[in-house]
């Protein structure tokens, strides 16, 4: 499980993603709304605990980034790299895995992004389509973590 949660792992970006979805339930379950006044005096409680957040998230990520690559010098990685880290080329079998796992993914969401709209435009609701596509993006993450499992114990 150690290897599981390492910094190559889809298990950091499900978290930040959850952690928005959060936010933005909160939010717009709130009866609170924005008016010119909350932008002169300054910014909302809600952008301020956002940006915190974010903070702290970037802090979190360069600290396992960081630990990562003390542990792996061939394998560096960099927090603002553009391609996800989760996808692992390192051999031929490594790439055959990742690409089946993103094959995977494409499926889950040729059958998931059509039942999130249709439940979205049956409920009707902002906190609830927020909810639908939360779990979507959630599952899209664990789809993937659960196709390279393999590669993830192997790691490290």
């Amino acid at each position: 499980m150690k290897n599981q949660l390492s910094a190559r792992s889809p298990f950091w970006q499900l978290i930040f993603m959850v952690h928005t979805i959060i936010m933005l339930i909160a939010y717009a379950l709130s009866d609170r709304t924005l008016t010119a006044e909350d932008y002169t005096v300054g910014f909302p409680d809600f952008f301020m605990f956002t940006a915190a957040s974010l903070v702290i998230f970037v802090i979190l990520g360069s600290i396992v980034v960081s630990r990562y690559n003390r542990r792996n010098p061939g394998k560096k990685m960099s927090i603002w790299q553009v391609a996800p880290p989760e996808i692992i080329m390192d051999d031929e079998r490594s790439g055959i895995i990742s690409a089946n796992a993103t094959r995977a993914v494409y499926l889950y969401g040729n059958i998931a992004w059509p039942v999130v709209a249709v439940a979205v435009a049956m409920f009707q609701s902002a906190p609830l389509a927020l909810v639908f596509i939360g779990a979507a993006m959630a599952g899209h993450y664990i789809v993937y973590w659960y196709h390279i499992r393999t590669l993830l114990e192997e790691s490290e």
